[in-house]
């Protein structure tokens, strides 16, 4: 909030021997001032991205809203300090790290091995190596297991099981993954 807002509130704040009334008048000071232009702004937003469809973003009415959110926006921005990501705690760091090698090597496997068959015989291989490596080898290697199995858990929920398929929909039960968008007519 700005200075001068901030000095306008308070001096209708202490107008009036009715600190209720007096309050009343600040809030529809700030309403006025600041709250409706803003909530017309986006009304003007929202009506010009239903037109978006007809009309180009770089149409003048697209334009006209997109500033018009801007100067409602304006108020608000003014003395505010920048926002910044916090810096993300050490646990943060580890699920980031993990969840990145996790990314990196779904990404491999797909190159490497591509196809959606045995996806799901293949995530319990990789569940016993995991438990067997967490039974009989160091943490470097436990980790290592974890990642592939997370990948191929991944690989169940994002590309499905071609094998399960038939029996699946023998069931009533529909696809998983990248089938069910090339089912509804998007891409697999």
């Amino acid at each position: 909030m700005n200075e001068e807002l901030i000095k306008q509130l308070a001096w209708e704040v202490s107008k009036g021997p009715n600190s209720a009334e007096a309050a009343e008048r600040a809030i529809r000071l700030y309403h006025a001032r600041h709250v409706a232009p803003l909530v017309e702004a986006v009304e003007a937003y929202g009506k010009a991205l239903d037109g978006a469809a007809v009309a180009p973003k770089n149409s003048l009415a697209f334009m006209g809203a997109n500033k018009a959110v801007g100067e409602a926006l304006a108020p608000f921005q003014q003395g505010a300090p920048a926002l910044k990501r916090p810096e993300p705690s050490e646990e943060e760091k580890e699920v980031d790290a993990f969840l990145a090698e996790v990314r990196a090597e779904l990404l491999r496997a797909r190159t490497k091995f591509p196809g959606r068959r045995i996806m799901t015989i293949a995530l319990a291989e990789e569940f016993g190596e995991l438990a067997k490596a967490m039974l009989d080898e160091q943490p470097e290697a436990v980790r290592k297991e974890a990642v592939q199995t997370a990948v191929m858990a991944a690989r169940v929920a994002l590309d499905g099981d071609e094998s399960v398929d038939d029996w699946r929909a023998s069931k009533g039960l529909g696809h998983v993954g990248r089938a069910t968008l090339a089912a509804a007519g998007g891409e697999a």
